[in-house]
C-alpha cells in the first residue's frame, strides 16, 4: 500500500514538474513576442492626478478626454510608431501649452508637467484586453503634486476608447503580428500569464 502511494505521489510531482516546464517555456515565448514586437511598436499615455479627491480625479478624466483628442491630430497619420514618438518629441511643448490651457479653461488651478521618455507599466486591464507589463515609451502628464491615482491607456496606435473588437486590427495596423495581439485581446485567457510575467520577472 505504501509502496502504491509512493509511486502515484511520484507520479503527481513529475506531472506537475512537467507542466510547470511547458508552462515556463510558453511564457518566455510569449515575453519574447513582447520585447520583439509589443514594446517598440506601442506608445503610452499616462496621467496623474493632483491627489485622489473627488475634484482632483474628475480633473484628471476632464482633461484626459481634451488632450486625448488633441494628441490625436499629431499622431493619426503616422505610420510607425517610431513616427509618431518623433512627432509627440517635437510637439511637446505645444501639446504642454494646451494642457496648461486646457486645465484653466475647466476651472483647474494646476501646474503641469508632460515628459515623453521611456517608463515601467505594470499589467494593465481594460474592458476586454489587457497589457502586459514592460517598458514601453510613454507620455506623461503630471497634474500639480501628481499624487493622485493615475490612468493610463495607450495613445499609439490609438485603442485608448476603441472598442475591444478594433483592438486586434490596430496593433496589427502599428506592426504588431497577431500571434502578439492575440495574447493581449484574449484577455480572459492570458490575464493569470500576464501576472505570472510580472511576478518572475521574465
Amino acid at each position: 500500500m505504501k509502496r502504491a502511494l509512493k509511486i502515484v505521489c511520484a507520479f503527481v510531482v513529475s506531472l506537475l514538474f512537467s507542466l510547470a516546464v511547458i508552462e515556463c517555456i510558453s511564457l518566455s515565448q510569449m515575453q519574447k513576442c513582447f520585447d520583439e514586437e509589443l514594446y517598440k511598436n506601442v506608445i503610452r499615455l499616462h496621467v496623474l492626478a493632483n491627489s485622489d479627491s473627488d475634484y482632483d480625479q474628475q480633473a484628471k478624466i476632464d482633461i484626459k478626454d481634451s488632450v486625448l483628442e488633441y494628441i490625436s491630430t499629431y499622431t493619426q497619420k503616422a505610420q510607425s510608431a517610431k513616427e509618431a514618438a518623433s512627432i509627440i518629441k517635437n510637439n511637446l511643448s505645444h501639446i504642454a501649452s494646451f494642457v496648461e490651457k486646457t486645465a484653466k479653461d475647466l476651472g483647474y488651478d494646476y501646474s503641469v508637467n508632460l515628459a515623453f521618455s521611456k517608463e515601467k507599466y505594470p499589467v494593465r486591464y481594460y474592458d476586454g484586453f489587457s497589457f502586459p507589463a514592460g517598458e514601453y515609451m510613454s507620455l506623461r502628464i503630471i497634474l500639480g503634486k501628481g499624487e493622485g491615482k493615475n490612468w493610463w491607456c495607450v495613445l499609439y496606435p490609438s485603442i485608448c476608447n476603441k472598442a475591444c473588437e478594433k483592438v486586434p486590427e490596430m496593433l496589427e495596423s502599428a506592426g504588431i503580428s497577431e500571434k502578439t495581439a492575440s495574447y493581449i485581446c484574449e484577455d480572459k485567457k492570458y490575464k493569470i500569464r500576464f501576472r505570472l510575467l510580472e511576478y518572475l520577472g521574465f
